[in-house]
């Protein structure tokens, strides 16, 4: 076999898994706040991988205020959870935090 031709089997290869890893990484969350009304768009999911914020906690946080009628921002929640990091260990803890930054904002209007 031909070393070029062999090279680019090669990176192909390797394209299709990062292609099928990213995608998981990037749909399944996607998938999960498109269902329960929540928006979120790919390119928030992928930001927020990049900076190392975990995805999972952020999105059930942003996704249990939606579903408790608050007007949340998936942005809102990533900036609370960064804001208090390293107290935050579950989405709970963190639903409550944005809750009350939303209370204290609507009482003030």
């Amino acid at each position: 076999m031909d070393d070029h031709l062999f090279g680019y089997v090669v990176a192909f290869i390797i394209g299709v898994f990062a292609g099928l890893s990213s995608g998981t990484l990037l749909l399944t969350p996607w998938r999960r706040a498109f269902m329960l009304h929540g928006r979120v768009s790919m390119t928030q999911i992928l930001s927020m991988r990049l900076r190392g914020n975990p995805v999972n906690l952020i999105l059930d946080a942003h996704l249990a205020l939606v579903q408790s009628g608050a007007k949340s921002s998936i942005a809102q929640v990533e900036t609370k959870y960064v804001a208090t990091l390293p107290r935050i260990e579950t989405a709970d803890e963190l639903m409550r935090l944005v809750g009350q930054d939303l209370e204290a904002a609507s009482t003030e209007h």
